[in-house]
């Protein structure tokens, strides 16, 4: 009769082996950063060897299904909202520059600010924010035109140092990672179950 020791050494032996197997292929995503020679043979990690490749999936994923130029000037357009303050702003401006509170003094001042003062304000106001709302728009139009997002995602890809891009990759997958390698254990344990009840069948 077959021990149960015996029973359970195939399947702990493939439960090692799926965990092992797994374990170097996702330490082989990175490793070795750069190539290693075997006699004739060249090793080098995936991500480091198709690392351009990497980063111009990964912008022009980024551009095509996360962001994309529209989007951050949508973004640009809302958070620069002039209309709101400019009024305020362009009337202390005024009120500086004309030294209001010394015309105030005057005996004449009513019909100053009436005639001269209050126009003028008004003017003033009209055409700072005629200026300031097409600035605006040429901000925004100069950001869609020179901002090129997938350059940008990419060359900021491609600088990084392999070290610290593994370190972000780990960081950000590191749970599922490390239920592939316990999935690699799972796997080789079952398969090491049927290998036993084969040979428990035809030995018997």
């Amino acid at each position: 009769m077959v021990s149960t020791g015996y029973l359970l050494f195939f399947p702990l032996v493939c439960a090692f082996i799926g965990w092992g197997t797994n374990y170097l292929a996702v330490r082989m995503l990175f490793r070795p950063h750069q190539p290693a020679r075997f006699g004739p043979f060249r090793f080098q990690g995936l991500i480091p060897r198709r690392r351009r490749e990497v980063a111009g999936n990964i912008a022009r994923t980024v551009e095509e299904e996360l962001l994309c130029v529209d989007d951050l000037s949508a973004v640009l357009e809302r958070s620069i909202d002039w209309e709101e303050k400019i009024e305020e702003k362009i009337d202390r401006i005024v009120e500086e520059k004309l030294h209001i509170e010394l015309w105030q003094k005057l005996p004449l001042w009513d019909r100053f600010a009436e005639k001269v003062a209050l126009p003028l304000k008004k003017l003033l106001r009209r055409e700072l924010a005629r200026l300031i709302l097409g600035l605006q728009a040429e901000l925004i139009a100069n950001f869609r035109r020179n901002l090129d997002l997938h350059k940008l995602v990419y060359e900021r890809i491609d600088r990084f140092d392999l070290r610290q891009l593994e370190d972000v990759v780990l960081k950000v997958a590191s749970q599922e990672l490390r239920h592939i390698e316990l999935l690699g254990a799972v796997l080789g344990f079952v398969i090491g179950a049927v290998q036993v009840a084969v040979m428990l069948f035809f030995a018997g």
